[in-house]
């Protein structure tokens, strides 16, 4: 059984995860002038890119014999993790400035 303090916490936690981002955003834009659009799709390309794209190699390499591998090794681990961060998010930054907010970062 979950304790009543813990379901508070992840609520409470949700409550921030929420909260800070859309705080941000609005004072962005009232100090900048920014784009809530950039905000938006920023958030949609972190959940699509780093959350389901990148999770899905995850299950097919580390479920392979060489996942086997990279997981005996906290190298190999930590070397395959942070190139796999960094093609996913990377990538994906680069493909939604490039082609979805394209007007937003003309001068």
């Amino acid at each position: 059984m979950v304790s009543k303090l813990s379901v508070v916490m992840i609520i409470v936690n949700m409550i921030f995860g929420v909260l800070i981002p859309v705080v941000i955003m609005v004072s962005f834009k009232k100090k900048y002038k920014a784009s809530i659009k950039s905000f938006l799709m920023g958030c949609a390309t972190m959940l699509l890119f780093a959350m389901v794209l990148e999770q899905l190699v995850h299950s097919v390499v580390l479920g392979s014999a060489a996942g086997a591998v990279i997981q005996g090794n906290i190298w190999l681990y930590a070397l395959y993790g942070s190139l796999m961060a960094g093609l996913f998010e990377e990538t994906g930054r680069l493909l939604t400035m490039r082609y979805v907010l394209k007007k937003e970062l003309t001068l």
